[in-house]
């Protein structure tokens, strides 16, 4: 299905939002578990919200997906840590 962009609310996500070479297949799929930014909200892409928190959520929004780019932010708490055991 595709490529999948876990986070990408910063910099980075919005470089990929704006500047995907459209004949390299279909845009990717941002999952966001925060906020939403207007630019990304403007740029008419695949955003879906996911609970990291529960396994079924983060497997439902990949589902399909050939490739993700793990764009999250660690804070210190280790939560990033389960979500990247989750996805394995």
């Amino acid at each position: 299905d595709g490529v999948v962009v876990l986070g990408g609310t910063g910099f980075v996500g919005r470089f990929l939002a704006e500047r995907w070479p459209y004949d390299h297949g279909p845009p990717p799929r941002f999952l966001i578990h925060r906020s939403r930014p207007e630019w990304l909200s403007r740029q008419g892409r695949d955003v879906r919200h996911v609970d990291l928190s529960d396994t079924a959520s983060v497997a439902e929004a990949v589902d399909g997906a050939t490739t993700l780019i793990n764009l999250l932010r660690p804070d210190g708490t280790a939560w990033l840590e389960r979500v990247v055991e989750a996805l394995i």
